[in-house]
């Protein structure tokens, strides 16, 4: 069995356009079956998946099972059938991210500035050129799928995610007065045509996610 936790924030987002233009639940349900013939999956999940992420504020799920019941392989294809369905790339506005154990600070997602290198230059992190690309291109739902979230503490490594669905502000990569590595100092908010999926494995050395995160 699958949980779904849908994170609902208290502020309110402006729904992107791309929400008018998505597929259908059927169309995607359809696609998902071409896609996979002899899969079996359980349709009344992916039911509330579609509806969960649809009616979230801030497009953020929380998939909660036991390992190898097919959470990542359902989000993965889910925005797979709808990104072939717009037309638009599986590869540039879908991404994969395996939580490590050692994610202690947003830098490894978010990215930081190398301050021994003269002069100053901005190291990517897995994150940092989808969240310019789905800013660059507003009219176009990025899927974002960070696996195994609870391997690492959450509140910790999506600090500046959190903060901004908090109070609406915006994202900041860096302090520098200055574009550094072709990365701006900040954008104004977190993109809203940024779909996000957590998968959760409760397992020994797991950390629960905390109330602040739900």
């Amino acid at each position: 069995e699958v949980c779904i936790f849908v994170l609902r924030p208290n502020v309110s987002t402006e729904e992107s356009r791309t929400v008018d233009e998505m597929p259908s639940f059927g169309e995607i349900r359809a696609n998902m079956r071409l896609l996979h013939p002899n899969w079996v999956f359980d349709e009344d999940v992916l039911r509330r998946i579609h509806l969960s992420w649809q009616s979230s504020a801030n497009h953020f799920v929380l998939l909660s099972g036991l390992t190898g019941v097919g959470k990542s392989n359902l989000i993965w294809d889910y925005a797979g059938v709808i990104l072939q369905d717009l037309g638009l790339s599986t590869e540039k506005n879908r991404l994969l991210v395996s939580v490590q154990t050692n994610f202690r600070d947003p830098s490894p997602l978010f990215g930081y500035i190398n301050s021994f290198a003269e002069p100053s230059v901005f190291v990517y992190g897995l994150m940092t050129q989808f969240l310019l690309d789905a800013h660059q291109n507003p009219t176009e739902p990025y899927f974002l799928l960070l696996d195994e979230t609870n391997l690492a503490k959450m509140e910790q490594y999506l600090a500046p995610l959190i903060s901004t669905f908090e109070v609406n502000a915006p994202l900041v990569f860096h302090n520098h007065p200055q574009v550094l590595s072709g990365v701006p100092k900040s954008i104004s908010s977190w993109p809203n045509n940024i779909w996000i999926a957590g998968t959760m494995n409760f397992e020994m050395g797991a950390h629960p996610p905390p109330d602040k995160i739900l």
